[in-house]
């Protein structure tokens, strides 16, 4: 990607209606900044928004490959002989990966996904060619970094993507995840958290086995509109206790990575787990405490104890902030989306001399996948009042 086609994917993004297959065209980077650019509903019209989401589809018309082709240079002839079956039509299919079913000779059914091509190179100088660019742009207008911190998105996309071409960090990342389960199952009921089985021995960086979980994902469940809202509150007590109680967490939770089978929700694609510091978990909890029990003067002082500057005129800030929130209980998402609502909040207190550390990142973009989520599940719910029980749980976790 040149600097041409990342002004040209912008312009895309930013039109009336986006148009996916072009941005397809544009390969992986383009495909990651437009799945970004699904959440933010503070930038882009909610139809917009729901366009580009298509993009997080694993079912999505990528170029389907040869699967001997492709997976004979991962793995010897002694790989196949673990096999009954495989069914050399993709199932599943991104921009990086896609999917095979198949069967064991023991009579497991399992999925095999594998990278399709060598993208690290390519993605990498893509990145510094941006990189380069958005720093010139910044130079010449530095709120910019400031309000949408665009170095910090996409160090996070680099990071992220990275880490999704090495297929071992599935195994890594779901052992952490059920070590975190094991913890509080006791204490908390999550009894619907699964993870799909993974088969080390016949996996590695390129190729990944594991079960086959034949789902319906929340995004196919979304777009029948066959979502019940309690299954969605139930996800956020399961997102709510890795991330408020353990602070290690799946962020990359949309809708195509969680799937329902027998009353279990799975996560699946767990190469995307983050951590947070210490300051941001500790404060960032303080304000959602707060945040549903419609105390904002606690939330604005939870932001200032965040930020990593002072704020110089406090007067200003909690003013600004009062004024955002002042007509924000009650109202249903739709009415005031929770994702618009953080946005705003973030672009306030950066406006008045705020800065905050990227890990916050994940968590807020994780947090918008379950509003956008709740939006189309159920657009009358008073989101906030429905998590105020979850937030009193975690406490009981945190202190």
């Amino acid at each position: 990607m040149n600097i041409i086609d990342f002004i040209l994917l912008l312009r895309n993004i930013f039109s009336k209606k986006p148009d996916i297959s072009k941005i397809q065209k544009q390969w992986l980077l383009a495909v990651k900044i437009a799945q970004v650019f699904a959440l933010r509903v503070d930038f882009l019209s909610d139809e917009s928004c729901l366009e580009l989401s298509k993009l997080y589809s694993q079912n999505f018309s990528w170029l389907d490959l040869s699967f001997d082709e492709i997976v004979s240079n991962y793995v010897d002839k002694s790989w196949y002989d673990y096999f009954e079956y495989i069914d050399k039509n993709p199932i599943a299919s991104a921009s990086i990966w896609q999917v095979h079913k198949a069967k064991l000779k023991n009579g497991d059914i399992v999925a095999i996904k594998f990278v399709k091509k060598e993208f690290s190179k390519v993605f990498l100088k893509d990145i510094k060619t941006i990189e380069w660019f958005l720093k010139f742009v910044i130079f010449f207008y530095p709120k910019l970094e400031k309000v949408a911190n665009p170095l910090a998105v996409l160090e996070a996309i680099k990071k992220t993507t990275i880490s999704e071409l090495n297929l071992l960090n599935e195994i890594s990342n779901a052992e952490i995840l059920n070590n975190v389960y094991k913890k509080y199952k006791d204490k908390i009921d999550i009894s619907r958290f699964a993870l799909p089985k993974y088969y080390k021995e016949l996996s590695s960086e390129n190729i990944l086995v594991s079960e086959f979980v034949e789902w319906e994902n929340f995004d196919k469940l979304l777009e029948e509109k066959k979502m019940d809202y309690k299954l969605l509150l139930d996800f956020f007590q399961i997102h709510g206790i890795f991330m408020f109680g353990e602070w290690v967490f799946h962020w990359d939770v949309h809708p195509g990575n969680i799937i329902y089978k027998n009353e279990k929700i799975y996560l699946i694609d767990n190469w995307a787990i983050s951590e947070t510091l210490l300051s941001t978990r500790k404060w960032l909890f303080v304000f959602f405490e707060n945040l549903v029990k419609y105390d904002y003067k606690k939330c604005a002082d939870a932001l200032l104890e965040m930020s990593v500057t002072k704020i110089k005129n406090t007067d200003k800030f909690y003013s600004e902030f009062e004024s955002l929130y002042k007509d924000f209980r009650w109202k249903n998402v739709s009415q005031v989306s929770l994702t618009k609502q953080m946005m705003d909040t973030i672009k306030t207190a950066v406006h008045n001399g705020a800065t905050f550390k990227d890990d916050m990142y994940p968590i807020i973009k994780s947090l918008m996948y379950l509003d956008w989520m709740v939006i189309k599940c159920n657009p009358n719910a008073d989101l906030i009042s429905d998590l105020a029980p979850f937030i009193h749980d975690f406490k009981k976790f945190i202190w």
